[in-house]
């Protein structure tokens, strides 16, 4: 089997996060962020540039949506606005940010 294709049990998660928490009780993040949705938020986007730029770019974004909701209705062609001055992000981690929020507002 691909091991892409392979899902971790819930006790190799439960193992695997004791780990993590025994090597680094108290981790912190360069990244800016007031909630577990701007955390994530912030995360999907350093994949594509370096904490500083992600800052850059979330302290605009945040102040007008900081929620999935705010997210949706910022809408796609805005949110691309504030996410490309930070550094060069590609249409598709955009579109996956913004299709992250609309995930969110389904749960």
């Amino acid at each position: 089997m691909d091991r892409m294709n392979q899902s971790m049990k819930k006790a190799q998660i439960e193992s695997f996060f004791a780990t993590l928490k025994a090597a680094n009780p108290q981790p912190n993040t360069e990244l800016e962020y007031t909630s577990v949705f701007e955390l994530l938020t912030a995360v999907l986007l350093s994949a594509q540039a370096t904490d500083v730029g992600v800052n850059k770019a979330t302290r605009r974004l945040f102040v007008v949506a900081n929620t999935p909701q705010a997210i949706v209705k910022l809408g796609l062609p805005a949110l691309m606005s504030y996410i490309q001055r930070s550094e060069e992000h590609t249409s598709e981690l955009q579109s996956r940010l913004h299709s992250y929020a609309v995930f969110c507002l389904k749960k």
